[in-house]
């Protein structure tokens, strides 16, 4: 008789191991509970912001709670195109390739 196959958990279902994500409005209260979800499933994140320095306290925090992937932060206005090319151009020479895109940014200082 053959073994039943068990059902994969959630997280095995949800391996980002090694992917590239890119989260914009990422230093604000949901776009560091979608860069934890993407970091503890292995992704590797870059959060885009407006405001520095929340967005270099967002990357500190993130590298101290997942230390086996990484986060990284750009000064990024979603709504300047030549701020967002040149977030994707830098996120392109690091990486070579974006794999995930959350767009999370929002005028809206309680999000």
């Amino acid at each position: 008789m053959a073994q039943e196959k068990l059902p994969k958990s959630a997280m095995d279902r949800f391996n980002l191991c090694e992917r590239i994500a890119i989260i914009t409005g990422g230093a604000g209260k949901l776009g560091m509970r979608h860069a934890e979800a993407v970091m503890e499933a292995g992704g590797i994140v870059t959060l885009l912001d407006v405001d520095k320095e929340k967005l270099s306290l967002a990357c500190d925090k993130l590298s101290k709670n997942f230390q086996e992937t990484s986060v990284e932060g750009i000064v990024c206005n979603i709504t300047d195109p030549i701020q967002v090319e040149n977030a994707r151009d830098q996120i392109l020479e690091k990486s070579g390739h974006i794999d995930i895109l959350i767009n999370n940014a929002a005028n809206n200082p309680h999000v």
